[in-house]
């Protein structure tokens, strides 16, 4: 744990005001539009609540001071609460406008990244996938804003774009810095295996839906599936077995507990999705994958990775 930190009483609270609002957008959301309130309620839960929690534990397992990253704090809740609004409104040139200040923020941890990767230049498996995932939240900030102003790119639906958008915040950020965090906690050739799957997956996958697009190349969608199901499994088993065989509080290993088998139901998912131009399994909608590989992937995995970081870093200040 880092010292370097500002207070970790600070950073707790912020996240719980920003999940007292989420539960109140949701609501909100449910009650006047339920149909189209889930993908805009995960945005805003990353804004709100999970990127905010994932840079505190970065910032805590820093080794030294991160300046960069530690002066993001302020202008992330202003622009985090903006999203709300944006959300709400209309697809137009206003909720475009609000969205705009996270575009900025997300530059920022992208910055926050990148400088980092510069400083180390060989940094090890687990702090590359953390700085990997800083950056590839700003391309999530750049889909955002074209959803809130109604682009349309490469020929791609409105649902495709908020979808991508969604993608980078969650597979983008979230996914490689678990994957970091998890090869920190208990370095091995499995966790280094799985940082970097994971950074290579996500452009991978973001391609193979390009060519699938433009052209209809079918075969890299089905590479780049495997390459995620492949890192998330390996996540999932190092996760499982910091739950069983490390140090950790309680309510750490049952959180992750619960990530692991999560990740792997996700996994298995998304691999079936990516193959089923070969392999025909009626149920894999975009629809169905948004309810359920969506909801495995926010509520179950990425959540409940925050929540067992959280709960480790709760009982580590005590003592």
């Amino acid at each position: 744990m880092s010292d370097h930190t500002p207070s970790a009483r600070i950073w707790l609270a912020q996240i719980l005001i920003g999940s007292a609002i989420w539960v109140l957008c949701a609501l909100g959301m449910w009650h006047a539009a339920p149909a189209d309130a889930w993908p805009r309620l995960v945005l805003l839960l990353a804004a709100l609540v999970l990127v905010p929690g994932y840079v505190f534990v970065v910032l805590r397992r820093a080794s030294a001071p991160w300046p960069a990253l530690s002066v993001w704090q302020v202008p992330a809740c202003g622009a985090a609460l903006l999203l709300i609004p944006a959300q709400l409104l209309p697809a137009g040139y206003l909720a475009g406008l609000l969205t705009f200040p996270w575009l900025i923020v997300t530059l920022g941890l992208a910055r926050a990244g990148w400088l980092r990767f510069w400083q180390h230049r060989t940094p090890e498996p687990g702090w590359l996938a953390l700085y990997a995932g800083l950056i590839y939240v700003s391309v999530g900030g750049s889909w955002m804003l074209g959803d809130r102003l109604g682009l349309s790119v490469f020929g791609f639906s409105t649902q495709i774009i908020q979808l991508t958008a969604i993608h980078f915040h969650y597979a983008g950020l979230f996914f490689p810095v678990l994957a970091g965090l998890g090869w920190l906690a208990a370095p091995s050739r499995t966790g280094a295996a799985a940082c970097y799957l994971a950074i290579a997956a996500i452009p991978m996958t973001a391609i193979g839906i390009t060519l699938v697009q433009i052209w209809q190349w079918y075969l890299w969608e089905g590479i780049s599936g495997a390459g995620v199901a492949i890192a998330g499994g390996m996540t999932a088993f190092a996760y499982l077995r910091l739950a069983v065989t490390g140090p950790w509080p309680r309510g750490t290993r049952m959180a992750w507990g619960v990530m692991s088998l999560s990740l792997i139901f996700s996994m298995c998912l998304a691999s079936l999705y990516a193959v089923r131009f070969w392999v025909t399994v009626p149920i894999l909608s975009i629809p169905f994958m948004r309810t359920w590989h969506g909801a495995a992937n926010v509520l179950g995995v990425t959540l409940m990775g925050l929540v067992g970081w959280i709960v480790a870093e709760i009982r580590a200040a005590r003592v």
